[in-house]
Order: C-alpha cells, then structure tokens, then sequence
C-alpha cells in the first residue's frame, strides 16, 4: 500500500530542510495536488488521496501561511471541479484557474477516475468557483503557477520569501 503525508517540507535553498506536521483533522495526507503561491499564503488545491476520503463533487482547498505555517482548509462556494487531481494551477489577477487533470466521478453507477476535461477558477477574494471556458485559462501572459510537478508532498517557499522565513 502506497502512503503518503500531511506534512509540509521547507528548504532554504541552502541544505536545510524544515519539516512541518500536522493532524489529519487540520490536513489530511494529500498527493498530486498543487500548490500556488499568492501574496504570503500557498493554496493546496485537490487530492488523490485515500479512496474512503474521497468525495465525489468536493475540492480540497487548504491554504498554508509563508510567515507561520499554521494551515487552514478554506470554504468555498460555487460549482466547484469536483475530487480533482494532477492537474494545473495557474494564478492570474487574483483567481487560480484548474485545468487538466483527474477527476473522482460516478461512470455506469460506479466511482471512478476520469479524465477532467473543463476548466475552473477560484476566485480567491471570494473563495468562489466559477466554471470557464478552457482558453480563459492560458490568456494571461503575466500569470504564474508555483504549482508541484515533481514532489507532490514538497512545497518550495519562492527565492523572495526565504530570508526570515525559516526558523
């Protein structure tokens, strides 16, 4: 059985790692999400995760602060992409817009992963869902993802926010 964690790994960019834990009722073990970084927060979007702690139409959204490293689930509203996972964040003009990925969806009466092929943003003032169309996503050329590709369970704090951050 694969395993996976709650935890969140900071590295200084000098050799040092920081390893933070927390309790699965404050963040759950969570895999092939993304993380996008927004104004000293990083917002944790989707999950694989566990298949009794999945649920079909729900997004996990958490949100870590870069100063404290205390980490919230945040609430949102709207239609939201549903159990989504290995997809793609991109933050433009205050919105993290989802795309790609896999989606936990009922297929013949029964759960299973499907391709999510429609596109989705968060409005993060509101914490709002919206449901786009797919070329909205990649409109922006100023927009910037610090989503994961390679560690799912690693989260990088950006090269401006390293000094002071680590304690």
């Amino acid at each position: 059985m694969s395993r996976f964690y709650n935890d969140v790994v900071v590295y200084d960019g000098q050799g040092n790692l920081q390893i933070y834990g927390y309790p699965t009722t404050v963040f759950p073990p969570t895999d092939f999400h993304t993380a996008t970084w927004v104004a000293g927060w990083i917002y944790i979007i989707g999950n694989l995760g566990y298949l009794g702690d999945r649920t079909i139409g729900e997004t996990p959204v958490y949100r870590l602060n870069c100063s404290t490293f205390a980490i919230e689930k945040v609430t949102t509203c709207g239609e939201a992409p549903g159990w989504i996972h290995k997809h793609r964040a991109v933050l433009s003009h205050g919105q993290i817009h989802i795309s790609g990925g896999k989606i936990w969806a009922i297929q013949q009466d029964k759960p299973t992963l499907v391709d999510h092929t429609e596109a989705y943003f968060l409005d993060l003032e509101q914490h709002c869902w919206h449901r786009v169309e797919y070329k909205s996503i990649f409109s922006d050329p100023h927009a910037k993802s610090f989503h994961l590709t390679k560690y799912e369970s690693f989260l990088e704090v950006p090269r401006h926010l390293k000094a002071g951050v680590i304690h």
